[in-house]
Formats: structure tokens, C-alpha cells, sequence
């Protein structure tokens, strides 16, 4: 097994050619993540360099292995990009005259609400942050359990039923 290295796969222009378009692509399909193009691209270049140590030559040639992780990895970062918590980093606190109009009580409950929220997590175990965190990045339940590993039952009786009465003690029923 030849091992290959990341500067190598960096300069292969396939595999450079094959980033550009699929952040052209994604940027296409999502305009929302027009703003993110470089943060899409520096991802797709992180997730090869991480899968990059798993080629075998016998198994496929490099242009090929490099094309599927850029592919099914893209779909993981997608989802990171579209998290809420990824998208209120995005958003610019500097207010333009134009931008006046947005200044509404909906504006200033969502803030609010946010601050709520955000004092609720800092008193919550690590176990039940963990859990809101995949919970704000757009997991199911399903997947939450699969990745903490434990029934899909307990975590949805237990674990989520205590959140939702931490939450709804601090006032933050939906």
C-alpha cells in the first residue's frame, strides 16, 4: 500500500477541478451558501486530507478514491453549513440604512430568545448538550441515538422528555 501524500493529491489538478465544481455545483443548487464558498471548499480539502491515510491503490486508482470522499462527504458538510447555529454565525451584526426596517419587536423577541436559550444550555450536563447540539444541527433522533449510542426509546422517554420540561421550566414552551 503506497502511502500518498495530501501535497501530492493537492496538486493533482482532476482533484482540484473536481473541488471547484463541486462548490460551483452546491453553490448553484444552494445560493443561500454563496457566502461560504471558501469555507466549503477549505472543508472539502479538510474531509480529503482526513480519509486520505483509508486508499489502497489495489482497490481503486487515486483520482477515483479522491472523487467518492469528496462526494459523500459534501452531503456531511452541507449539513454543517445549513445548521442554525452555522447560520446565525453567518449573519452580519453591522446594520446598514437599509437595513433599518428589519428592526422590529420580532427582531428584538428573537434575540431575546436566543439569550433564554443559550442560559438554559450553560446549565445543562454535557450528556444533554450534547444531545441540543445535534438536535440545533438537524439531527433526528433517530441519528442521536445511533451516535451516543443507546435505544431510540430511551433517549426519546428519558433524555428528550427531561429537556423539554429543563426547557419548559425556564419558560421556553414552544
Amino acid at each position: 500500500m503506497p502511502n500518498v501524500k495530501f501535497e501530492d493529491v493537492y496538486a493533482n489538478a482532476y482533484v482540484r477541478e473536481s473541488v471547484a465544481y463541486l462548490v460551483a455545483t452546491t453553490i448553484r443548487q444552494y445560493p443561500m451558501l454563496a457566502n461560504s464558498e471558501k469555507d466549503l471548499e477549505q472543508e472539502l480539502w479538510i474531509a480529503l486530507a482526513r480519509k486520505l491515510p483509508r486508499f489502497q491503490s489495489a482497490r481503486s486508482s487515486l483520482n477515483k478514491f479522491c472523487r467518492v470522499i469528496l462526494e459523500v462527504s459534501l452531503k456531511e458538510i452541507r449539513r454543517k453549513l445549513f445548521s442554525r447555529r452555522s447560520i446565525v454565525a453567518r449573519t452580519s451584526l453591522e446594520l446598514t440604512m437599509e437595513m433599518q426596517d428589519f428592526l422590529t419587536w420580532d427582531g428584538l423577541e428573537k434575540a431575546i430568545l436566543i439569550f433564554d436559550v443559550q442560559s438554559v444550555l450553560q446549565n445543562l450536563s454535557p450528556e444533554q448538550k450534547e444531545i441540543c447540539e445535534m438536535l440545533m444541527d438537524g439531527f433526528s433522533i433517530r441519528q442521536i441515538a445511533q451516535r451516543i449510542n443507546i435505544p431510540v426509546g430511551t433517549l426519546y422517554k428519558h433524555q428528550i422528555a427531561e429537556l423539554r420540561e429543563i426547557f419548559t421550566l425556564a419558560g421556553l414552551k414552544k
